[in-house]
């Protein structure tokens, strides 16, 4: 088995609507700040595995792996990502809002019937959404998912025997910060 691994830094806010901190296991300091709107200065590292190597020698050319730079310059870069489900949406985003899916990736764009002011267009544009509570787990498990499909999906288009060099993300760390990183390990 061969392996590369690569890190792709951004930086986001989030909001774990979710959280509740075990006091005991925290050492008395339960507070849940992560409920807050906080950022982060972040780095996705993905690993990316072989059985074997290519006629080049590699399991991948780290520069085919652009397709996961530029999913996170789109979606994560710069974004403030919310879970679907957080109550806080109803009340920071238009009356007459709606979610629409992004091309089945479980991004979903906000969407208004009514004409809304440029600057909070703008605001709006920088809100990522996603169909799950957004903790660095749960994000490194979705990132794999979508990473391996586009993956999958290049190697078949290219070479339609895949039983000579199947290429897959191993793993997807989400790092929130230099201390801390969750990863989602194995298949998907």
């Amino acid at each position: 088995m061969f392996s590369i691994q690569k890190s792709f830094p951004f930086a986001y806010a989030h909001r774990v609507y979710t959280q509740d901190v075990n006091s005991s296991m925290a050492q008395g300091d339960g507070e849940n700040t992560c409920k807050h709107i906080h950022g982060h200065n972040g780095a996705l590292i993905v690993s990316v595995s072989s059985d074997h190597l290519d006629y080049r020698g590699f399991v991948v050319d780290y520069k085919e792996l652009g397709f996961i730079k530029s999913f996170v310059n789109k979606y994560l870069d710069h974004k403030l990502i919310l879970g679907k489900g957080d109550p806080l949406l109803k009340h920071i985003l238009p009356k007459d809002y709606y979610l629409e899916e992004i091309d089945h990736l479980g991004i979903y764009k906000i969407k208004t019937k009514e004409n809304i002011d440029l600057v909070f267009q703008e605001f709006l544009n920088g809100i990522t959404i996603v169909d799950l509570v957004p903790t660095s787990e749960n994000l490194a498990q979705w990132c794999k998912y979508q990473f391996n499909k586009v993956l999958l999906a290049e190697i078949e288009a290219k070479n339609k025997s895949l039983a000579e060099n199947t290429v897959f993300i191993n793993s997807v760390g989400w790092s929130e910060t230099n201390s801390t990183t969750a990863f989602s390990l194995g298949i998907c």
